[in-house]
């Protein structure tokens, strides 16, 4: 029934959200490792910047395949 559907959109939307809160809790983690490094003298701070570019760039490209399985998801679900 309809009212299904909208309940299983919901629920996509709260499984996507959860999984872009532990990429961004992950992101948070590496960066304050990075940081500690830097501090400890391990890393430069050139060094610093591009690993955190990188962490920035892979956690982009995460959220946007999220948004392409919540996008492809609730459709498939609306579609039947």
């Amino acid at each position: 029934s309809e009212e299904q559907r909208i309940k299983f959109t919901k629920l996509v939307s709260s499984m996507v959200e959860d999984s872009r809160n532990k990429v961004r809790n992950s992101r948070d983690l590496i960066r304050k490792k990075i940081k500690a490094a830097e501090d400890l003298k391990e890393l430069t701070e050139d060094e610093r910047y591009r690993l955190e570019k990188e962490i920035d760039e892979v956690t982009s490209k995460k959220n946007n395949e999220l948004q392409t399985i919540k996008i492809k998801k609730e459709k498939e679900i609306m579609e039947v």
